[in-house]
Formats: structure tokens, C-alpha cells, sequence
């Protein structure tokens, strides 16, 4: 399963002005619902955590975002620029218009939906909006890779019960400018974090580091540190697993981060390796045995570690430490 990339423009300016009031009250009315309606991620600049100049990554976004949702509101130079944009690289577009005004350019080609100006009775704009973001979802080619920002994007509006960062190099994997940010977020909605990587001398101050940005949810840091020779028997790169609540169609969703110098490209694993690799690292993660639990998510029954409660004498520590 892809994750969808959706990138949502409008007018910007300044916070007091007109337009910055009307894209909150159409992200709020709009966008929002009709995003929690599909358990769909957007980004939008407002949302944007990543350094660096922002319209840069604006551009970015639009010339390989899945689909854009674009607000003509007011005939906005800036949000014209991008929309020639993103018609640049012939990307899917939808365009949202209030009632009564003229576009600067014929749309009549692109999806296009037209919204009372004071947002008001939306029921029908947010079914439309609904419609052709599904409509276009299915034209989109299958991904391949994914970049660190769309894996970070995925992190940060992901649902699920815990995630397993497996890497082998721990530095690397908790100096992400954006990971205490990210992190904070999903501890607020219960999630806990287990990182598994081999020990090395370098490893206490990471930990450290860790402890320091779990310092408010102690319970949701659980650290497994193994021997370098064991852990590299299991694992050749940096690992991400989302481990879902319960037992869902999907149990886990695993990512793998390729090789390569710039450490910028990931892929997803497919379902069986997926569920392969789950109860290869479950028994480390959880504490429990592997082979059991692996027969029992074949069979399609809950996961021990997400149904029942754990007995005091087997329960991981929240900390190896």
C-alpha cells in the first residue's frame, strides 16, 4: 500500500489578513474533515516542519506530490505561480473556486469545485472534494521509493499502537532535526516507541539523549540493545515498523531505507516480508516468543503483545538501562 503524497495551497499572506483567515476557515470546514473522512495525510506550508527556505520545498512538494489541492481564492499571484507549477509537470490537480469569481485561466479541463465564499452549508463541497480526491488517488502510478520526507510525513500522521525503530546506526536515527517533534506528537496519542540497534561504545550518550526527549512518557521508551554480531544477523540497514492496534488486514507496515550515501531513499516491504520481518524482531521487541505469535497472526487472531495484558513476571522493561 502507497501513502499517498497530497499537498493543499491557497492564499498565505499575513496571519491578521483576509486570506490567512479564509485557508484556516477552509482547512478547518474543508480540507480537514474531508482528510480525517479518508485517514488521508496532507501538507500544506502552514504544516511545514522541515528547515531550510520554505519555497524551495514548496516547489518540491508540488512537482512530485501525488495530488494538489489548489484554492483560487482572491486570484492569489503566489498561489497562480504554483498552480503553473505544478501544470508544469502535468501532476494531478484539483481546484477548489468560491462562487462568483472569474478564474485568471481556463480550468475547465481540471477537476474543479466551486464553494460558497463565506463557507457556509459545505456538505456538498466537502462530498465533491471527497469524490475527486478518491477519483484521482486511482490514477496514481504504484511508488517505489520514498524519500526521508515522506516517511516523516507518514511517522507524523501515522496510526497505529507502537513503532519499532530498528537501526544500526542509533546516532543517525535520533538526530533527525524533526524527530523530537514528530515523536512528541505521537506520545500524546499513546503510541510507544521501541529502538533496537546494536551497542557500541558511542551508544550511552544517544540513549541519553533519548530518555531526555521521552523524559515526559518514560513508559513509551523501550531501548533493546543488542551485540553487534547478533543484530547484524537480522537487520543490514535502518528499519521503521508501524505495528498496528490489534489485528488488522495490515499487522505492520515496514520500511527499509536503501544503501546508498545520501541515505534519502526507503522502500516498503511487501506483506509477507512485512510480516516475516515483524516476527523476526518480535521476540527482541516485546520480550515474547516469536514463533508462537508468527502462527497466531497467520491464523488471523489478535496480537498477545496489543490484546491482553502482560503477567508482572514477563513484562518488558520500559528501559535496559
Amino acid at each position: 500500500m502507497n501513502i499517498p503524497r497530497i499537498f493543499v495551497i491557497g492564499p498565505m499572506r499575513e496571519p491578521t489578513s483576509e486570506e490567512r483567515k479564509h485557508t484556516n476557515l477552509l482547512l478547518k470546514e474543508v480540507i480537514d474533515p474531508v482528510m480525517n473522512r479518508l485517514n488521508l495525510p496532507y501538507n500544506h506550508p502552514l504544516k511545514m516542519m522541515y528547515l531550510g527556505k520554505i519555497d524551495a520545498q514548496v516547489e518540491q512538494e508540488l512537482r512530485s506530490a501525488d495530488l494538489v489541492i489548489a484554492d483560487l481564492f482572491g486570484s492569489n499571484p503566489n498561489v497562480m505561480y504554483e498552480v503553473g507549477i505544478r501544470l508544469g509537470v502535468e501532476r494531478s490537480c484539483i481546484f477548489l473556486i468560491p462562487e462568483g469569481q472569474r478564474s485568471p485561466f481556463d480550468i475547465s479541463a481540471y477537476r474543479k469545485i466551486i464553494y460558497p465564499p463565506e463557507l457556509e452549508a459545505v456538505d456538498v463541497v466537502k462530498q465533491q472534494l471527497e469524490e475527486q480526491i478518491t477519483q484521482g488517488l486511482k490514477t496514481i502510478p504504484p511508488r517505489l521509493l520514498y524519500t526521508r520526507k515522506d516517511i516523516e510525513q507518514f511517522e507524523a500522521g501515522v496510526e497505529c499502537g507502537a513503532i519499532w525503530v530498528i537501526s544500526p546506526d542509533l546516532q543517525h536515527s535520533s538526530t533527525c532535526p524533526f524527530l523530537k517533534e514528530i515523536v512528541q506528537q505521537n506520545l500524546r496519542q499513546g503510541i510507544t516507541y521501541t529502538f533496537i540497534f546494536p551497542e557500541t561504545r558511542q551508544t550511552q550518550s544517544v540513549l541519553d539523549n533519548l530518555n531526555q526527549m521521552f523524559a515526559d512518557h518514560p513508559g513509551r521508551l523501550i531501548m533493546k540493545p543488542m551485540s553487534k554480531t547478533s543484530f547484524h544477523k537480522m537487520a543490514v540497514s535502518h528499519y521503521l515498523v508501524f505495528v498496528s492496534n490489534g489485528c488488522r488486514e495490515e499487522v505492520a507496515r515496514v520500511f527499509l531505507e536503501l544503501p546508498t550515501g545520501s541515505r534519502e531513499y526507503w522502500i516498503e516491504v511487501d506483506r509477507a516480508g512485512a510480516l516475516d520481518f515483524y516476527s523476526r524482531f518480535f521476540a527482541v521487541a516485546t520480550g515474547e516468543r516469536a514463533q508462537k505469535n508468527r502462527g497466531r497472526l497467520r491464523a488471523g487472531q489478535p496480537e498477545r503483545a496489543q490484546q491482553e495484558p502482560r503477567k508482572e513476571s514477563t513484562a518488558p522493561k520500559s528501559s535496559t538501562l
